[in-house]
């Protein structure tokens, strides 16, 4: 499991969930990117009759498989409120100068996922540390958690504090346009060298986390 990376975004109200016409375009995004998109479970390429269908059916999650210049797979799970995108990291992302490339490109196509769908978070999914819940994001509760990856909105940006995030000691913090800021401690899945989560966490004033056996 520890191959996986899962990023989790939620959205800003449960009824997006049901606009089938904005999901339309989202895949077109995706396909114009050169992604070819097909449900997990039938596998067949008529995925808005499948979603329509699993939006209309009370608990009925949706899974989405995307073959193209990286593979991952796209899980809707409208009761709790977000996508979750998943990606196998040892496969997608090795340890050379190519994995590295294809992980900086996996971040790029977040930064046009969170900039399409306009979600209150995107956060990387981590067994070992707590994960925030909507109801916790609405509450701006338990926010000082590290993640792999995070994506925060404008309001939660201002919540922890735009010029603690900016000036945070990760490899990458970036503003976005809209006030949002992505901010990645270390610079590889694979390769933790320069920057590290104490670091930052500590700066941030986030919870230290214990030491990764990854």
């Amino acid at each position: 499991m520890g191959d996986y990376i899962w990023l989790r975004f939620f959205l800003q109200t449960l009824e997006e969930f049901s606009n089938i016409e904005r999901w339309q375009s989202f895949f077109a995004i995706l396909q114009e990117k050169g992604y070819h998109l097909h449900s997990y479970d039938t596998g067949s390429d008529a995925i808005i009759p499948e979603l329509q269908t699993a939006m209309q059916e009370q608990n009925n999650d949706f899974s989405i498989d995307a073959d193209g210049p990286l593979e991952f797979r796209i899980d809707f799970h409208p009761e709790e409120g977000y996508l979750q995108f998943s990606i196998e990291a040892e496969n997608q992302f090795p340890n050379d100068e190519q994995g590295f490339a294809a992980y900086q490109s996996w971040l790029e196509l977040l930064k046009e996922m969170y900039s399409f769908l306009q979600p209150l978070i995107v956060y990387q999914f981590n067994e070992s540390r707590y994960n925030i819940e909507r109801e916790d994001i609405l509450a701006r509760t338990y926010l000082n958690w590290l993640y792999d990856i995070a994506i925060y909105s404008p309001p939660l940006v201002e919540t922890i504090g735009r010029e603690r995030l900016l000036s945070a000691p990760a490899w990458r913090v970036e503003a976005f346009d809209d006030g949002a800021v992505l901010l990645v401690p270390e610079e590889h899945y694979y390769l933790p060298i320069v920057h590290n989560y104490t670091v930052v966490a500590t700066h941030l004033g986030f919870h230290v986390p214990e030491p990764s056996d990854e």
